[in-house]
């Protein structure tokens, strides 16, 4: 199994496999990445990556375990089940740190009631000592399935001790969520996001800025868009609240720019700013910046030619936009890494759709990023340090 080394104290960005340093501007090694083979992984679907003190924690859809990726190599550590359900089955997982340090673990979970019903629920975990032991661990929410129309597409957003758990809801069809003001011991919900009736799709993950302010975004539906797709979108929405209960709509990419569909709206911040990508119809990356989730700029990169509206952006501390994409060609999907201002890499290749949406953290120096790859049994990551 390949590991991914960190080097600290150079003068560019690299990626070190096996002692030997690349620069990731210009080269990159083939391979230069942790493959991560969860155990029992017949469909690693949309994997959600983290990071803390330059080590990157990963999980991925239906697997209750958590990897560990650091300089001695890979271990597993057992993410905790939702309590009182212990044979419940995962969907959607996700995994990442606050600014506190604490490891926060989410899923969506399903289980059978009375007469075979099945119901679909919330699970949200904490831990305090890097996934060692668990402090919260709660179900928040269960509720039966409608004609098999699940919970779907999940996230958290963490500021201190207030937690926002975000979800798709049977009910409706539409963004909802759970708050937590004492660091997830107990939740109050749902309620509604937005009166999202043009919501186009899924909710995108959200993003916290260091004065507390939140923003998520999804594509608002309409005609305008590529070709003759049926609604596809006609612009970007932001939702954006600085005290975590008041919500304000804005367009971060408005109607009449051609946006291509659909895939899942990724929101990022490096605590000063927030970053999504999108792509436009001729498959050419954007990205729009707001420092405020209220005002938005967009802006072309020198990245084309993506072919599958699938981008992620994460703005580094350093002021430099990594993103990452994937690309296709009949059933085979590349996945791409590079800089909005300049070189591009291949990072892999896989058979049939890999995910919904590219993955990837930060902090000061280092920045990782997760995929899919192996035709779905692997989970491949790379760590970048330096930036």
């Amino acid at each position: 199994m390949a590991c991914v080394l960190i080097m600290a104290g150079c003068a560019s960005p690299v990626a070190r496999e096996g002692g030997v340093t690349q620069d990731v501007r210009t080269s990159l090694p083939d391979d230069g990445f942790a493959a991560v083979a969860f155990p029992d992984c017949a469909n690693c679907f949309e994997p959600t990556v983290t990071l803390y003190d330059g080590i990157a924690y990963v999980v991925t859809t239906k697997l209750p375990v958590i990897a560990r990726v650091e300089d001695a190599g890979v271990s597993y550590l057992d993410a905790p089940m939702p309590p009182g359900y212990p044979e419940a089955r995962l969907t959607d997982v996700t995994i990442q740190f606050d600014e506190l340090g604490r490891l926060w673990y989410h899923d969506v979970f399903t289980t059978e009631g009375l007469k075979g019903a099945l119901y679909t629920g919330l699970h949200v975990a904490r831990s305090d000592d890097f996934g060692q032991t668990w402090t919260v661990n709660e179900a928040l929410w269960l509720h039966q399935e409608v004609h098999d129309i699940p919970v779907d597409r999940n996230w958290l957003a963490v500021y201190g001790d207030r937690v926002h758990a975000f979800c798709i809801c049977p009910m409706n069809q539409l963004p909802q969520y759970w708050l937590s003001e004492d660091g997830g011991v107990t939740f109050d919900g749902p309620h509604p996001l937005v009166a999202a009736a043009d919501m186009f799709r899924l909710i995108g993950a959200p993003a916290v800025l260091a004065d507390g302010t939140i923003s998520l975004s999804y594509f608002v539906a309409g005609q305008v868009g590529r070709g003759s797709q049926a609604n596809s979108p006609a612009g970007i929405a932001a939702v954006t609240s600085r005290d975590g209960a008041s919500w304000q709509r804005v367009l971060a990419v408005p109607p009449g720019t051609a946006v291509s569909c659909c895939g899942i709206l990724m929101m990022t911040s490096n605590g000063a700013q927030f970053t999504l990508a999108y792509s436009d119809e001729s498959d050419a990356i954007r990205i729009a910046t707001s420092v405020d989730g209220l005002a938005w700029q967009s802006q072309a990169t020198t990245i084309e030619g993506a072919a599958q509206p699938y981008p992620t952006a994460q703005t580094l501390a350093s002021g430099q936009t990594l993103v990452q994409w994937f690309s296709r060609e009949g059933e085979t999907w590349t996945a791409h890494i590079g800089w909005a201002d300049g070189t591009a890499h291949k990072l892999g290749t896989t058979q049939g759709l890999p995910s919904d949406f590219t993955t990837m953290a930060s902090d000061s120096r280092v920045a990782v990023t997760a995929w899919p790859s192996a035709n779905g049994t692997q989970v491949r990551v790379l760590l970048l340090a330096d930036l």
